[in-house]
C-alpha cells in the first residue's frame, strides 16, 4: 500500500470519470474547468468543489474549503 489517509486526500479532476473516481475512493474531489457534468452526474453527487482553473482548486485545498467535507 501507498499509506495513504483517504481521509485526508484530495482528487482534482476535469471529467466525470475523475470525480467518481475520488467519490470511490472517499476523497474529497474538486471539478477543474467550465464543462457541464451536471446532467451526467444524476442520480450521483457532485464534486465538493467546482474550480475554474486548478489555480482555483489548489486555493480550496489549501485553504478552508479543505476541512468541509460533506455530510
Amino acid at each position: 500500500t501507498l499509506g495513504l489517509d483517504v481521509l485526508d486526500s484530495f482528487v482534482v479532476g476535469d471529467s466525470l470519470s475523475d470525480i467518481q473516481m475520488g467519490q470511490a475512493a472517499g476523497c474529497l474531489t474538486a471539478l477543474v474547468g467550465s464543462q457541464d457534468i451536471s446532467q451526467d452526474l444524476k442520480p450521483h453527487p457532485g464534486p465538493d468543489y467546482v474550480a475554474d482553473n486548478l489555480y482555483a482548486a489548489v486555493r480550496w485545498i489549501l485553504g478552508s474549503g479543505g476541512d468541509q467535507r460533506k455530510s
